[in-house]
């Protein structure tokens, strides 16, 4: 019931859950310095909506060191989540180099089979398995590798510019 409110209903008229709020107090504090907020599943969902109320305030541009990940993403299409940021950044109004608003843009993983990544969240899959396959026991030897990416903190290499 929350998810689907989250995913349909959330805004500034409507009211925004308290995650969400959260997340937006911890941005105009701490977002013009350098903030990495990473989401999964439903935390995607919380990040793009607090991303749309940003918006609605008038903060587009004033958090240009403002970092995402997204994994399993229930949001809906991550690329759209993506120009939310770039807008949060001022990525496209900048005189950034190609390469600096690709590290700039959202990093995701989706695999093909995860059912909240591809159907709810209409995302494609970044072929990487997530937490959502070790959650119900599935593709063990991914789960592993999923682990190991965790525990190194690597970055995840897609990113919704690239789809």
């Amino acid at each position: 019931m929350v998810a689907a409110y989250q995913k349909y209903l959330q805004s500034d008229t409507l009211g925004l859950t308290n995650a969400t709020q959260e997340i937006k107090s911890i941005i105009k504090e701490r977002g013009s310095e350098s903030l990495q907020i990473d989401g999964h599943s439903r935390g995607t969902l919380t990040i793009t909506n607090a991303y749309s109320s940003l918006l609605n305030d008038g903060d587009a541009g004033k958090y240009s060191n403002l970092r995402t990940n997204m994994v399993g993403a229930a949001a809906a299409n991550v690329k759209n989540a993506d120009d939310k940021l770039a807008e949060l950044q001022g990525r496209n109004a900048g005189s950034y180099t190609e390469q600096q608003k690709s590290d700039m843009s959202i990093h995701m993983q989706g695999h093909k089979s995860d059912f909240v990544h591809t159907v709810i969240g209409l995302n494609k899959s970044s072929e990487l398995c997530t937490t959502h396959h070790c959650l119900n026991g599935l593709l063990i030897v991914c789960c592993m590798h999923y682990a190991y990416l965790y525990k190194k903190a690597l970055r995840l290499n897609h990113r919704a510019s690239d789809y």
